[in-house]
């Protein structure tokens, strides 16, 4: 037999998770993502699946890709709705045909089956599935785990209304342990599930953290300024945007020579929730400690908050 598309994605490892482990990015933000295929070069948004193979819009044209590279994005925000996925999976052993570097043609090797039963709250347009699978490293950032997405097309989902959809697929080939997940999206935007975030926020945690590995270690040399490498919208709730409406809080954040938030402190201001908010919500950004010659430092930058 021939599978379709499964593409390798992107330079880093993806920590993908499971909706049951949600201790995989505690404290990291919800992130939607966009999904691209890079074609020739380019990044196109993908907005659709045609059975197994994505459709990208290229110039207003809607092109199906048969060899495409994808990616996913952090994106602006979910579009509406909410999708129920009722999801099986087996796993058989037989020779395939492959067209990915997960198959060796001919070889008799592991095959999962995955099946799942997908109903909308509402109707939706060009709704398709993406399953990915990667090889959990434990935690190291310090290489990229190998992972993989399939596409399967769904289309027009009505309000309530239950399609069942089925996939298979050789299993990541790699001597490590294996997680897997699927996310829905609506034409270019994601859909929340009952499957949950946690794969998107460990997919961009990991992400982030294998870059911000390679740019510590490139930092090593010579002298540069301590600077953000992530970070994120600040919230807060509405009895404090009333204290300090139309106020602009000057937040001192100290950052220890290792990169971690070692404390902040707020300008003129004696207010030890407000800084306990910002201490809560400024551990999930990533540091780049300031170096001197070569040696990693501590030091301090004020961010400007206007409530």
């Amino acid at each position: 037999m021939k599978y379709g598309l499964l593409a390798i994605v992107s330079l880093f490892g993806v920590c993908v998770l499971r909706a049951d482990d949600a201790s995989a990015a505690a404290g990291v933000p919800e992130r939607a993502a966009a999904v691209y295929s890079v074609v020739d070069g380019q990044k196109l948004g993908i907005v659709a699946f045609e059975d197994d193979y994505p459709v990208v819009l290229s110039k207003g044209a809607r092109l199906t890709q048969t060899e495409p590279r994808v990616m996913l994005v952090p994106a602006p925000g979910f579009a509406a709705g909410l999708v129920t996925v009722d999801r099986t999976e087996k796993t058989t052993s037989e020779s395939v045909l492959g067209n990915s570097l997960l198959s060796v043609d001919n070889v008799k090797q592991d095959v999962v089956s995955f099946t799942a039963k997908v109903t909308a709250d509402r109707g939706l347009g060009d709704v398709y599935l993406l399953m990915l699978a990667y090889e959990d490293l434990g935690g190291s950032y310090a290489e990229a785990p190998k992972f993989a997405i399939l596409g399967k097309g769904i289309g027009r989902l009505e309000a309530g209304q239950t399609v069942k959809v089925a996939a298979r697929f050789p299993k990541l080939m790699t001597n490590k342990p294996v997680r897997r997940a699927v996310l829905v999206f609506s034409g270019p935007s994601q859909v929340r599930s009952s499957e949950g975030n946690g794969v998107l926020d460990a997919y961009f945690d990991t992400v982030d953290r294998v870059g911000y590995q390679r740019m510590l270690a490139e930092r090593y040399a010579g002298s540069h300024p301590l600077a953000v490498y992530r970070g994120f919208g600040l919230a807060f709730g509405d009895e404090t945007k009333r204290r300090y409406a139309g106020r602009t809080v000057r937040v001192h954040i100290a950052v220890a020579a290792s990169g971690a938030l070692d404390h902040v402190d707020l300008e003129d201001i004696t207010d030890a929730a407000l800084a306990d908010a910002f201490s809560r919500q400024l551990r999930s950004w990533l540091f780049l400690p300031r170096v001197v010659d070569g040696v990693a430092q501590g030091g301090t930058i004020v961010l400007p908050m206007k409530f």
